[in-house]
């Protein structure tokens, strides 16, 4: 059943309920209650859950067979949200600026001790640290969260999209290349 599939994985990625809804953009009692079965996800939802984990879809949604292994449509970029990569990731941007704790928290405007709790994987950077310093580093959330390269340059997050609406010539531009790639 697919309330099944949704918390197989989340407990494949070792996620909480929490961190799943960060991912697919709604709240932990939203996960819960798809898990149950009370609710059904969204077409949207289940795309983005799709996308976001490699996930195949006909695996998703196959009725049939629940006890069929769970299947990925890409396992070379499976997403990695454990403590010690998302560590890893944090280090590594620290190296490649060459920056210390302090200079970094500063650079970021995340606390010192917010970015060693996670440096030493005490807890689990939250969304909003994430954010800062995907800003200040120009990468996107998603990599740093992940681990998925193809999410790491030229991040699609609000700073993008306000300057694609306040510049019509960059929306039509960015909008006829994917009219183009259908």
């Amino acid at each position: 059943m697919l309330k099944d599939k949704l918390k197989e994985i989340r407990v494949f990625f070792e996620l909480t309920a929490e961190e799943m809804g960060e991912e697919l953009e709604c709240s932990s009692g939203r996960i819960f209650q798809y898990e149950n079965g009370g609710t059904q996800p969204s077409e949207p939802l289940l795309a983005l859950l799709c996308h976001r984990f490699h996930i195949d879809r006909e695996w998703l949604m196959d009725e049939s067979v629940s006890d069929k292994p769970l299947v990925f449509t890409d396992h070379e970029n499976l997403p990695d949200f454990s403590a010690s990569a998302v560590a890893e990731r944090i280090q590594n941007l620290m190296q490649e600026r060459n920056m210390n704790l302090r200079q970094f928290a500063s650079f970021t405007g995340c606390s010192a001790s917010s970015l060693s709790r996670t440096l030493n994987q005490k807890t689990v950077m939250s969304r909003k640290a994430m954010e800062l310093v995907a800003e200040a580093c120009g990468v996107g959330v998603y990599w740093l969260r992940s681990g998925n390269l193809k999410y790491k340059e030229y991040p699609c997050d609000q700073r993008m999209i306000e300057y694609l609406w306040e510049h019509p010539e960059a929306r039509e531009y960015v909008w006829k290349m994917i009219v183009a790639d259908n």
